[in-house]
Order: C-alpha cells, then structure tokens, then sequence
C-alpha cells in the first residue's frame, strides 16, 4: 500500500505560514526568515496595541463603541492564535509528526479511502473558508476607498476611527492610516482564515483516524480457518495490541491539539457571543447597503468559525464512543481468556470518550454552540431594550 502523507493537504496552509514567517520548520534563507518576524512582531506589538488604545478615546455612545467593537474581538482572538504558534512551535511540529506517523498510513483500500475522503474534506474546507473571508475582507476595505473616490466623500478607516488623534492629524495622514488598517486587517484575516482551517482539518483527521480503528477493531478476532487456536489467539491478540497503539496515538495527538490550540479556542468562544450580539445589533442602525453585505458575510463567517470546530468535536466524542460497540461486535467470545481480559479493560478504557477542551471550560461540541448563540441573542435584546428606553426617554 502506497504511503499517503496526511500533512500534504495543508500545503497551501505551510505556503501561507511562511509568508507569514509562523512556519514551525527551517525553510528559507535567513535574512528572510528576519524580514518575516520583525513583520510579525510589529503586527503583534503595534498593531493589535493601538486598536486597544482607541477605546479609551472613544466618545462614550453605544452606537459608536459598537462599531468600533466589531473587529476588536477578531484581533484578540487572531492575535492569541498567531502567539501560540510562535511559543508552541514543538507542539505543532509534534501534530504534524504524529499526521505522518506509521501507525496512521493505510493498510487496505478501506484506510485508504477513508484518509484521502479526509484530506480531500480538508482542501475543500480551506477553499470555502478563504473564499467567503476574502469576499468579506474586500467588500469592507474597498467600499470606502470606492465611495470616497467616486462620491468625493470622507474616507472612512475599516479597522478604527484613531480617536486619539486630533482631526487635523487624522485627515493629514489619512491614506496612510487607511493603508496600514488595510494591511493589518490583511495579515489578520489571512493568518485566521490559514490557522483555522489547520485546526478544522485536524479534527476532520482524528476523526477519519478513529472511524478506521472502529473497523479494525470490528474484524480484531478474524483469524484464518486454517490456524490452529493457539495461533488464532496469538493473531487475535497481536491486531488487538495494535488497535491499542493506535488508539493511543490518537490520544496523543488530540493532546498535543489541545495544548495548542486551547487558548486561542477559548477566547474565540468566549467572545464568540459577543461577535454575533454586536452584528445583529449593526443591523438594526442605518448604513450603506454595500455595509450590509460586508456585515452579513462577516457574521457568517463569525458563526462558521465556531461551529465548525464544535460540529467536528462533537464528531470526534461521538465516533470515540462508538468503538467500544465496535470492539464487543468482534469475534471474541472464540477468543482466549487473555484476549478477553484485554478486550474488557480496552473497552473500559474507551468508555470515556475523547473530547477537546478550550480553556479546561468549553468542550468542542454543538452543545457548547447552541449555549454561544442562546448568549449572543439575549445580549442581543437586552440591547435592544436598553435602545428602545433611550429613545423613549429622547422623545
């Protein structure tokens, strides 16, 4: 059986990563590899900082933090993610061992189509999500540059306003504000779309790792008619040590996942409910329509970016649970009292299912979503409320 890398379908991933200069590995010459972190750690020390900045500048009116607010989430979140690459890079080059690891390669047609099902899931995810954020990206970047060019209107920045600059300031440099906004909200959006695809192909890979151990744990027993018991007990007992491995590998890398990525994870579903309250609230204040459209994409790809990691985790808890199933529809009751005795403390052991955790507090599940979108809609009419009181008491 061919060997098949499952690292190969984050190719495009490893090509962004190291524009980005986030690449775990050696892989270029070393005055580039200085270019890219010096980029990086401005972006890191700069960038995200200022935004912060502009909050204790802000005239104190909901409407207006609520603008502001909407990206400020995305840069923490996408900040934490890009500095957990960097101080946990032996953890990632730990995840991308394990997905080449030999216990993971295919023994039979079935292995082999079930990892190429997931590396073909994998690519097809990285295209969808690069697709609807760079349409979201640029239909918020260009339509002020657009209007201002065509209407002679202000230019109005995508990222933040700068209030703690003065007027005078601001409209003189104006286009260079507007550009540099331009262009951290360009690695921003690239960093995320590349990071997170990583993390939903990941699961996509557990996942297919553990439907192929539910299959050789089904056939364990099966031996040759031929064999003599003794030999049938010893063939039983050595595909059984060997779904053990590999179940155990399994473990380690959704470990070595977690360790990564569980920070980055849990700010996302922390704010995650905040995202969606401020875009549904948005909607309710007038703007251009060409706003609209960016608002609506950007939710879109708010919501998608938590329920895609939940839908796979709980994915993942429910095919870990369903191999202890798998393990008792084997042939065992033929089998030795060993084998026996090592299928029941198996099949013990697999009763806890394996689950993914942000933040030792947010199990990646769809129960975890519905409880983010039930938040977000209540903060959401309390909002709402407090708008409606302020106008009453206006008029």
């Amino acid at each position: 059986m061919n060997r098949l890398n499952q690292t190969n379908c984050f190719s495009i991933n490893f090509v962004f990563w190291k524009l980005l200069g986030v690449y775990p590995g050696e892989y270029a010459k070393h005055a580039y590899y200085v270019i890219t972190k010096t980029i990086l750690t401005i972006f890191v020390l700069f960038y995200s900082p200022v935004v912060t900045i502009n909050f204790m500048y802000l005239p104190k009116q909901m409407d207006i933090v609520i603008e502001e607010i909407i990206f400020y989430v995305t840069e923490v979140t996408v900040t934490a993610k890009v500095i957990s690459f960097i101080l946990l890079k032996g953890k990632l080059c730990e995840i991308l061992e394990l997905l080449d690891d030999d216990l993971f390669q295919p023994k039979n047609n079935y292995e082999k189509n079930t990892i190429t099902n997931a590396m073909n899931l994998t690519r097809r995810i990285w295209k969808i999500n690069a697709i609807t954020s760079y349409v979201s990206h640029l239909t918020h970047v260009l339509t002020p540059l657009a209007v201002h060019l065509f209407l002679d209107t202000k230019l109005v920045l995508p990222l933040c306003s700068y209030s703690f600059l003065s007027d005078e300031t601001r409209e003189r440099y104006i286009y260079l504000c507007y550009f540099y906004q331009v262009f951290g909200m360009h690695l921003q959006m690239t960093s995320n779309v590349n990071i997170d695809s990583f993390i939903w192909g990941v699961l996509v890979l557990i996942r297919g790792q553990l439907e192929i151990i539910d299959q050789k744990l089904e056939a364990v027993a099966d031996t040759d008619e031929e064999q003599t018991n003794a030999e049938k007990n010893a063939k039983a007992t050595e595909n059984l040590n060997g779904c053990i491995d590999h179940y155990e590998r399994v473990q380690r890398l959704t470990k070595c996942f977690q360790d990564l990525f569980s920070i980055g994870l849990f700010l996302q579903f922390s704010l995650a409910s905040l995202v969606v309250c401020v875009c549904l609230y948005r909607f309710t204040l007038p703007a251009v329509w060409q706003y609209y459209i960016f608002l609506f994409t950007y939710m879109c790809v708010m919501i998608v970016q938590i329920l895609v990691p939940c839908w796979f985790g709980t994915q993942v808890m429910s095919t870990s649970t369903s191999l202890a199933f798998a393990a008792y529809r084997c042939a065992w009751t033929t089998r030795s009292k060993m084998f026996k005795l090592n299928l029941t403390l198996f099949i013990e052991r697999m009763q806890q299912p394996i689950t993914i955790i942000a933040g030792k507090m947010f199990f990646l599940s769809l129960t975890t979503f519905g409880s983010i979108m039930n938040t977000a809609y209540s903060f959401f009419t309390l909002l709402r409320n407090v708008q409606s009181r302020e106008i009453e008491l206006s008029n």
